[in-house]
């Protein structure tokens, strides 16, 4: 009876031991960080980090802070789950949430108009803020959106509907949800905070234009270059410039004119976008020391082959530019130029200065001085034949003035049908004046499946213990048979 009883008490302290463990194992569960519970089981992967993500983690000593902006008490889970995983890959990657009612001192350093779910990146060199919306990537029904922005554009009576109303006339949306950007923005944030060495490009602006909208000046990022506004009160283009930037919807001040035409002639580097049909002496006058003649009559397709659908005034030039051009084909995508203008290279050059055409049009293409009679063909008014929409001059000294004959191409609206190729061909202009490096692009995210796999802790913890129960159970159980069996032959033996 002794043994029987020293068994069973041996039984039962391996049995509370056994509890007592688990429940310690659980309770360091529930208190491990998050990035350490979850497992992606979603079927696209929505948040499993690419090798490239890893490499760009790997390489970094800098300490970088990631913050997600909420704006109510439960911050998005989404991307607060992806937070996690950049959290667990570094040790100097850290991830707080920021919260609207509590820290908006702080908040507002960043944007005055914080959305739910936005990030900001900052590390101690500099900063970046991704708002909500930059997370998602879009495909456009092409067909509607042109036939929208042409008719804005080049009538004066809006279309007079509404949103909803417009859908149902043309039977298209104007933004269809096609995916997730969201390690793509956080990764190459991270990789622009902490880089080294990184190119300088100043925004110079005439007139009151569209401008480029958040997702040339994301791509521009990505691409290590920091974006300046020009100070309006510099007498000289900054020394740290590797590039300017024109957009141009009106003519430029002869004080600019002056500065960038002695940073040309000292091989600077300028980018320049202009629209509009508006005399601009001063910036001819600059171009004109390139051997570029800016003409301001609006260019025409009747190539069926060379314009989006029927629209003529939407051009999809040839690209004459071998980088620009293979990044095109890519990404499958092409310049769709809306509101081009005509641009000559002058036939007596600049000593030292070569001109050659980036973009031109098919042979049938014409140009129109006056848009106000309609936008057919006319024989004894318009010039038909081939047209620079855009051209690159460089002089004897490095200098380089890029132009191109429009600006609203590059405005987030306007580049809704070109699948990104306006954006990306004006990328790849500056890339080649700044000699900058070219950023990995991490493909979107398909929102084929939306699961989001959420705080395992609970989950964990629950699975443990119902595999570790059903064991020791099984183990006790088998036991106490064992004991019950050899007892009951003892005590026959015995007898």
């Amino acid at each position: 009876m002794n043994l029987k009883k020293e068994r069973s008490t041996q039984t039962a302290l391996i049995a509370t031991a056994t509890v007592i463990l688990l429940m310690i194992v659980s309770i360091l569960i529930s208190i491990l960080p998050e990035g350490y519970l979850t497992a992606d089981v979603t079927s696209n992967k929505m948040y499993t980090l690419s090798d490239y993500t890893k490499q760009v983690l790997g390489d970094n000593e800098e300490k970088v802070e990631l913050c997600l902006v909420s704006t109510g008490s439960a911050p998005n889970e989404s991307i607060r789950n992806l937070l996690s995983k950049y959290d667990k890959i570094n040790k100097n990657i850290s991830v707080r949430i920021l919260y609207t009612d509590i820290d908006m001192d702080e908040i507002k350093e960043y944007t005055e108009s914080p959305v739910s779910g936005s990030v900001i990146v900052r590390s101690g060199k500099r900063s970046v803020y991704l708002p909500y919306n930059s997370f998602f990537g879009y495909s456009r029904d092409a067909e509607a959106a042109a036939f929208y922005i042409y008719n804005v554009y080049y009538t004066e009576e809006y279309i007079d509907c509404s949103y909803t109303e417009f859908k149902e006339l043309y039977g298209g949306s104007l933004g269809l949800y096609d995916g997730y950007c969201y390690e793509n923005e956080i990764t190459q944030a991270i990789r622009y905070c902490t880089g080294d060495s990184l190119k300088t490009v100043y925004l110079m602006s005439a007139g009151e234009g569209q401008g480029f909208g958040y997702g040339l000046t994301d791509m521009i990022r990505d691409g290590m270059t920091e974006i300046k506004a020009f100070p309006a009160d510099a007498q000289s283009i900054p020394d740290d410039a590797d590039a300017v930037m024109l957009t141009a919807y009106a003519d430029i001040s002869s004080r600019n004119r002056e500065m960038l035409s002695d940073y040309a002639k000292n091989g600077g580097k300028i980018l320049l976008m202009s629209s509009g049909t508006s005399e601009k002496p001063e910036l001819s006058a600059l171009c004109e020391e390139m051997g570029i003649r800016l003409t301001g009559d609006t260019v025409f397709e009747d190539n069926e082959n060379y314009r989006f659908g029927e629209y003529s005034a939407l051009v999809i030039p040839d690209v004459n530019d071998e980088e620009s051009g293979e990044k095109l084909s890519q990404a499958g995508a092409s310049v769709v130029m809306l509101g081009a203008t005509s641009v000559k290279i002058s036939e007596d050059l600049p000593d030292g200065v070569e001109v050659r055409p980036i973009l031109v049009t098919s042979p049938e293409a014409y140009t129109k001085s006056d848009i106000s009679n309609g936008f057919e063909f006319n024989e004894e008014q318009d010039k038909r034949g081939i047209h620079n929409l855009a051209v690159r001059a460089v002089n004897s000294a490095g200098g380089t003035l890029t132009v191109v004959s429009s600006a609203v191409y590059i405005n987030d609206d306007y580049d809704i049908y070109s699948d990104n190729g306006n954006k990306i061909f004006t990328v790849s202009l500056l890339r080649q004046l700044t000699n900058g490096v070219e950023a990995e692009e991490i493909p979107p995210v398909k929102s084929a499946d939306q699961t989001v796999y959420g705080n395992a802790a609970f989950k964990a913890s629950f699975v443990i213990m119902t595999v570790v129960f059903i064991s020791l159970t099984a183990y006790l159980f088998l036991r106490v048979k064992k004991q019950l069996f050899c007892g009951k032959k003892l005590n026959t033996s015995i007898g």
